[in-house]
């Protein structure tokens, strides 16, 4: 995270297997050097999470928040989005937008939002990612 940031950058593409998890990037992602920030059109770019644990269910979690009126107040209700629902709705053309990461121990979370989810429309969501460490791939277009 130190020198890359997915803020505004929207994810078009989930892969996992033998211990990592990929998110695709069609326009890529911000890559700071120095003091300057480049073009968050690094290309096609992607970054691969280093999972703990061998089961993916472990590695990945994801909250939902929908947004209700009850009168003259606004409830959130925060839910879980299964693994297999979120894997679906990657394959099925779902955007994730990253707002905000933190990292912490073997941790990384992201406040996002998940654009083109089907029933659900667009929504806001929490990502919680159980990794060691992260790599960032893409083409440089210079």
């Amino acid at each position: 995270m130190e020198n890359f940031s997915l803020h505004d950058c929207r994810a078009t593409s989930l892969t996992f297997g033998d211990s990592t998890l990929t998110f695709g990037f069609e326009e890529g992602f911000w890559y700071i050097k120095g003091t300057a920030m480049l073009s968050c059109d690094t290309g096609k770019s992607e970054i691969e999470f280093h999972t703990v644990y061998p089961d993916m269910h472990r590695n990945i979690h994801v909250d939902i928040f929908e947004w209700r009126d009850e009168g003259d107040d606004s409830i959130c209700l925060r839910r879980d989005l299964p693994f297999e629902e979120f894997v679906k709705l990657m394959n099925s053309g779902m955007k994730i937008e990253f707002l905000k990461e933190y990292k912490g121990y073997q941790s990384y979370l992201y406040e996002c939002d998940l654009f083109g989810c089907g029933k659900y429309g667009d929504i806001e969501a929490t990502i919680t990612i159980s990794a060691d460490n992260i790599t960032y791939r893409w083409n440089d277009k210079e």
